[in-house]
């Protein structure tokens, strides 16, 4: 499901809670593979767009499945719409840039679904988040629609160039798309980052004469005392 770049509303326009619905794509919800989304912050109204962009991983591949663009001054809608994804998509991980503007949504959503989303400093990672994207476009692990040009637009315009001792990305032009200022490419990056950083997941048991320990609870065994247990 893609969704296009969109002006902000005027304020008396904007009335209650404005929440995007998931419902009109179903395969995002039953997707067995695993979804990644890249949240590029900015809300001026006037400049840069902000961009949620979502991945499907599989075999190595990151498949574009969903991206919301939207040029806006309300925060509260940006939020929302961070939240609504991570409440509706329970496989789904995320980062987002926590640099200038961000830094208050980015807060929230870190402490409210800890583990899931990952606050990037975006001034610090650039480099990295540029050269793991364009190695990932390099060898067609970053797919997308052939029939949105201005999603490649976005990831062209892309520059790189050496300045002193280090590499420097820069935003050129997305004649596609000129309100992107490689947005798109941006929170493409930061779903990559979302994979590619996913803090690693374990568990543990202790096993006793007549039932297991999980850290909380007790747990009886079915029948008799533990075959690990002599």
């Amino acid at each position: 499901l893609l969704f296009g770049a969109s002006p902000s509303l005027p304020r008396e326009e904007r009335v209650g809670e404005r929440r995007p619905h998931l419902s009109t794509n179903p395969s995002i919800h039953q997707s067995p593979a695993s979804l990644r989304l890249g949240f590029d912050v900015a809300a001026s109204g006037q400049g840069d767009l902000a961009a949620f962009y979502i991945d499907e991983v599989a075999a190595g591949q990151a498949w574009l499945r969903a991206l919301l663009t939207v040029r806006t001054e309300d925060w509260h809608f940006l939020g929302c719409a961070l939240f609504c994804f991570l409440e509706q998509l329970p496989r789904l991980y995320a980062a987002g840039d926590e640099s200038g503007l961000g830094r208050q949504i980015c807060w929230e959503a870190a402490n409210q679904f800890h583990g899931r989303f990952q606050k990037v400093n975006f001034t610090s990672k650039k480099q990295d988040l540029g050269f793991t994207l364009m190695n990932q476009l390099s060898v067609a692990e970053k797919r997308f629609p052939r029939n949105q040009p201005d999603i490649a637009s976005d990831f062209f315009a892309l520059r790189k160039a050496f300045s002193g001792t280090k590499w420097l990305f820069t935003e050129g032009r997305n004649s596609l798309n000129p309100l992107s200022h490689c947005d798109i490419a941006w929170a493409a990056a930061l779903a990559t980052y979302a994979e590619t950083e996913r803090p690693c997941e374990f568990g543990a048991a202790v096993a006793l004469e007549t039932c297991w320990f999980d850290g909380k609870d007790y747990h009886p065994y079915p029948s008799g005392p533990s075959p690990l247990v002599g």
